[in-house]
């Protein structure tokens, strides 16, 4: 798959898998001027649009990952995070609400 910078769109350099990136981790690319980080990547079914403040970018091939430039860059930060409850395990202290059980 493709390297893409989110804020020029362009193609920095070439992988072996979205699944071995991780939002945040240093993508060691060669040949590089600069040093990128991940901050996107386009494994999910579909079309997947990411944004950045200077860039929108559509992932038509799903093996995209997106880097930026900085570890302070806005593509690496969130606003929202959206849960499905259905399948989302919470671990912690109080039970489990639809099972009854109580963990305390």
């Amino acid at each position: 798959g493709d390297f893409v910078d989110v804020d020029t769109g362009e193609v920095v350099g070439r992988h072996e898998g979205a699944i071995h990136y991780t939002i945040g981790q240093g993508a060691k690319i060669s040949g590089a001027s600069v040093r990128y980080f991940v901050c996107g990547k386009g494994v999910s079914v579909g079309r997947r649009r990411t944004r950045s403040d200077n860039a929108v970018i559509e992932d038509d091939d799903n093996n995209t990952v997106f880097v930026c430039n900085s570890t302070h860059h806005p593509a690496l930060y969130a606003d929202e995070l959206f849960v499905d409850f259905d399948s989302f395990n919470w671990i912690g202290l109080g039970g489990d609400k639809r099972s009854g059980r109580d963990y305390d």
